[in-house]
């Protein structure tokens, strides 16, 4: 014996049922013309009749008073010759699979050929155990002939019915172009709240992330400012240091520039085989260091100058064994006319 088995079933309960409520319920929270999600992104149609006093603008199936409003889609509505109506009165229970109980029901009773019926339909509740549903049914060729004379594109307009209930569309291109429309609305909308949902959940962390890339930036700059800080630092020793050597230099100038008139007069004091290796002047004292080939001589004859007083003689005097001459190293300080005189 073959057993039969439900795929939406938990613990032996059927879910079928359950799952086409909620389909139910989601369908008319977005897609009812009594749903205020319906009601904020409908579109205004402009609708043209043969029929006296029912072209205008109309919107979720109501007429509007409106001189020009924003326009998007245009309608169509079948005259009352061509168009078959038909009440039903379905149990509540069948609202689940209600576009399947109507479509039954249309090839049950349509006197027209399957393959050339076509037909719409409008569902409203009494508040009962009951759905009432207005059906419009009508011949495809008759539809095709009535918009070719009144030369309608059904590409672009959309075919409707006019019932006891209200107003029946037809399925078409134009109201999926509409449908789609909204459904864009819908989503983009729903993106919308999405995202600013989004943004306020992660605020604080993107808050966060900005002023800790802020307070990193910072450090940067003060790691950097540092870093030019220690760089000046560095150059502002090494400047004071230069200044020391350039001081040291100019004092060696100086003192060059003291010992030129002091060298000359010792030149020429000096024999031909005089000739000094070192000579430093420090304030009015000198001290000399040279070669001789009489030494003692060449002493004598400094102490008899009347420039030169405490002429006295450091470490005595030795022989160069290169040159055979007598090396002497000799201090004295200037006298007041030798001062002048160097100064000169």
């Amino acid at each position: 014996m073959k057993i039969e088995t439900n795929d939406l079933s938990l613990f032996g309960l059927d879910l079928s049922q359950a799952w086409g409520y909620v389909k139910l319920a989601w369908r008319d929270l977005l897609w009812n013309q009594l749903s205020p999600v319906r009601r904020a992104f409908a579109e205004t149609v402009e609708v043209r009749s043969l029929e006296p006093g029912q072209e205008g603008y109309y919107r979720l199936g109501q007429k509007q008073n409106l001189a020009a409003p924003k326009v998007q889609a245009n309608a169509f509505i079948l005259p009352d010759d061509i168009v078959l109506l038909k009440s039903l009165q379905l149990p509540l229970a069948v609202e689940v699979e209600l576009a399947e109980v109507v479509h039954l029901e249309v090839l049950a009773s349509c006197p027209f050929a399957v393959e050339d019926a076509s037909y719409a339909w409008l569902a409203e509740q009494n508040g009962g155990d009951f759905i009432n549903v207005q059906v419009a049914m009508a011949r495809q060729a008759d539809i095709n002939n009535c918009l070719l004379e009144n030369t309608i594109d059904k590409s672009t307009t959309e075919i409707w019915a006019m019932t006891p209930a209200g107003i029946a569309c037809f399925d078409g291109e134009a109201v999926e172009k509409r449908e789609g429309r909204y459904r864009k609305r819908l989503l983009t909308t729903v993106a919308f709240v999405v995202a600013s949902y989004l943004l306020l959940l992660f605020a604080p962390a993107i808050i966060s992330s900005a002023r800790a890339l802020q307070a990193e930036k910072v450090e940067q700059q003060y790691t950097s400012l540092k870093q030019s800080s220690a760089k000046a630092v560095t150059l502002k020793e090494s400047l004071a240091r230069k200044n020391v050597v350039l001081a040291e230099v100019e004092t060696l100038v100086s003192e060059s520039s003291s010992l030129l008139p002091l060298l000359a007069e010792l030149t020429n004091l000096a024999e031909d085989d005089v000739w000094f290796r070192n000579v430093r002047l420090d304030k009015d004292k000198l001290q000399l260091t040279g070669y001789a080939t009489n030494a003692a001589e060449f002493m004598q004859l400094l102490s008899s100058h009347e420039n030169f007083q405490q002429v006295k003689q450091r470490g005595g005097i030795r022989k160069d064994r290169a040159s055979g001459q007598e090396v002497f190293t000799v201090e004295m300080q200037l006298s007041e006319a030798g001062q002048k005189g160097d100064a000169q």
